[in-house]
């Protein structure tokens, strides 16, 4: 599909958590592709920047690794591959992080920022607002490093689109 979208001019983004890039050989297979295709964009999206704090705001789900220190290396493992491979198929597709801003992230955001450049290499960090977009969820404004972001917001009941 990234091909296809490429062949007709298109730019293209894509958001992931990462782990279908795997450190399986089929993973890393999917990833090459996708960059090989010439995607424009990969954002990891990891909202943390070290272990402890990534099995807090990731806690595995059922049949995912349980070990801390296992499932972050694997995280980042996945996307040092992307930054291997993009140097090795001379592609330019940008590889960046995003975090929510959530207070549990809030005094180690600066750290977590130069870490990822600095230590692993990606383009960008982008922080992002901790929100919700329908009336399903419920946001605990003590999470959020944005609390006047939600200030006086009218409520409505909706459908998710």
């Amino acid at each position: 599909m990234v091909e296809f979208a490429k062949q007709q001019g298109a730019r293209i983004w894509m958001n992931t958590n990462g782990t279908m890039f795997g450190p399986t050989a089929t993973g890393r297979a999917k990833l090459e592709r996708v960059i090989a295709a010439g995607i424009d964009l990969i954002e990891f999206s990891m909202d943390a920047g070290d272990a402890e704090t990534y099995q807090k705001v990731r806690p595995p789900r059922k049949g995912e690794v349980a070990d801390i220190l296992a499932r972050w290396e694997g995280q980042v493992g996945n996307i040092r591959a992307a930054l291997e491979a993009r140097k090795r198929l001379r592609k330019t597709s940008r590889i960046v992080v995003s975090m929510i801003r959530q207070q549990i992230i809030e005094e180690k955001l600066e750290e977590y920022q130069r870490f990822w450049k600095e230590e692993v290499g990606v383009d960008e960090v982008i922080t992002r607002k901790f929100l919700s977009w329908d009336d399903n969820t419920k946001i605990d404004l003590g999470k959020s490093m944005d609390r006047h972001l939600y200030r006086d917001l009218p409520t409505q009941k909706k459908e998710p689109c």
